[in-house]
């Protein structure tokens, strides 16, 4: 459905904007125009009653349904971006890592050997640490 016949179905609307109309709720006894609408470039449609009635209540009360305000394919079909990690949890493994790091150089600062677990342990911080480095570039 095209915006203006989805405007036609309200009463009292103005345009407020570039691709934005108000309007009296049919929903609630409404005085002065208290819905939002809304066209975005990709062709949906968006209504809000800023007095707070359901959507689906205010589409009801003009006879369309939500699918009038959305077109049938959208362009990039709004698939979720998936990060490969979470920023804050690659930082708080950074963080142990070069903690660790720095405990293992003031122990050998003080003339401390460090046994053949802890050398393996500050390795793998070492490799951690220069893999998440190499992922960032």
């Amino acid at each position: 459905m095209e915006i203006n016949e989805i405007l036609s179905k309200f009463q009292r609307v103005y345009k407020s904007g570039n691709d934005q109309w108000q309007c009296l709720c049919p929903v609630h006894d409404d005085k002065s125009p208290s819905v939002g609408i809304k066209s975005t470039k990709d062709g949906r449609i968006l209504i809000h009653c800023f007095s707070g009635c359901p959507t689906n209540e205010i589409l009801d009360a003009v006879g369309i349904s939500f699918d009038d305000l959305f077109p049938d394919k959208l362009e990039n079909e709004y698939k979720p971006i998936k990060r490969a990690f979470n920023p804050y949890v690659v930082l708080t493994s950074l963080s142990n890592e070069v903690l660790l790091c720095a405990l293992a150089a003031m122990d050998l600062s003080k003339g401390k050997i460090l046994n053949e677990v802890d050398k393996q342990r500050l390795i793998l911080a070492y490799s951690r640490i220069k893999e998440a480095y190499e992922l960032c570039h």
